[in-house]
C-alpha cells in the first residue's frame, strides 16, 4: 500500500484514503500518515475510535454497515468537500 498511495489518485482526481479494519496498524501504517485515514470499525460508537501508527486524528469512521453503510467525519463540511469531487 505505501508504494501505491503516492501514485494514486482516485476517479475524481483526488488522493485515495487508506482504509484501515482491524490490521495491526503498526505493522500496516508506518508512513502513510500525510493520507486521510478512513477507519472501518464496527461496534464503535460514531467517532469513537482512536487514529492508529502514526496518524493523530482519523478522517472518516465508519461504524456500521447494515442495512447501509454508517460514517461520521472529523472534518467540517467544508474540509470534507475538499476531498471529494469538485
Amino acid at each position: 500500500m505505501r508504494e501505491c498511495l503516492p501514485r494514486s489518485r482516485g476517479c475524481n482526481g483526488h488522493r485515495d484514503a487508506p482504509c484501515r479494519r482491524a490490521e495491526p496498524p503498526d505493522e500496516y501504517g508506518h508512513g502513510l500518515q500525510r493520507y486521510p485515514l478512513w477507519v472501518a470499525r464496527y461496534g464503535k460508537g460514531p467517532g469513537q475510535v482512536t487514529a492508529p501508527a502514526d496518524w493523530k486524528t482519523w478522517t472518516i469512521h465508519q461504524y456500521a454497515d447494515a442495512p447501509v453503510d454508517q460514517n461520521v467525519s472529523a472534518l467540517t463540511p467544508v474540509q470534507l468537500k475538499a476531498l471529494g469531487r469538485r
